[in-house]
């Protein structure tokens, strides 16, 4: 599943991650869960920005779930008080599967075709849910993370890649390759809005 190989780009064996606490994780793995139906070609919701608005906070946990069932990733509470106040951290132990997912995306984005749209799929979910950092697919890059406004044109070649796809500048070959740009502006609306 999309999220999955999401969360597990995104983990870090070096550093448990509060992934709860990341204001685009939520939106990003819904939208991962609207790609993979996109992927099949099988009917997305009318309104993609509603469907994510609504079922971003329940999105998180069961692929959470899912990685720590397969043994590739451990949550645990660090300390009593911060156990109470239900913060969590999540940790990578399958660094070799979060190794080929980074290779294959590296490879895909910075190649002289088009991504493939798995590939571009998750590319924009990293984007859009502004973790490009804990990605790690480039040494040099820094998040832009901006609420309000439109985001800065990317400084590095793999983001710039992402960001054209994201924003519709890149179409891939499916079907329906606009889906992937208004599923990528509804996952940046909810999360500009996130604190609303």
């Amino acid at each position: 599943m999309l999220a999955d190989e999401l969360l597990l780009l995104t983990l870090s064996s070096a550093e448990g991650r509060n992934m709860r606490s990341h204001p685009g994780i939520r939106a990003a793995v819904c939208g991962a869960d609207l790609l993979d139906q996109w992927l099949i070609s099988a009917p997305l919701p009318g309104n993609l920005r509603r469907h994510i608005s609504k079922h971003n906070f329940g999105s998180l946990e069961p692929a959470l779930g899912r990685l720590a069932a397969a043994g590739q990733i451990s949550t645990s509470g660090h300390g009593r008080a911060t156990a109470m106040l239900g913060a969590r951290w999540d940790t990578l132990h399958d660094a070799g599967a979060a190794a080929a997912i980074r290779g294959r995306l590296q490879a895909s984005l910075a190649g002289p075709v088009l991504p493939s749209v798995r590939d571009a799929a998750l590319a924009v979910v990293v984007y859009e849910g502004r973790l490009w950092n804990w990605a790690e697919l480039e040494a040099r890059s820094t998040e832009d993370v901006i609420i309000l406004g439109r985001r800065q044109p990317a400084a590095t070649p793999l983001k710039a890649c992402a960001q054209a796809l994201a924003e519709g500048r890149l179409l891939v070959d499916h079907a329906a390759p606009g889906t992937l740009t208004e599923i990528a502006k509804a996952i940046d609306w909810v999360y500009r809005h996130s604190g609303d």
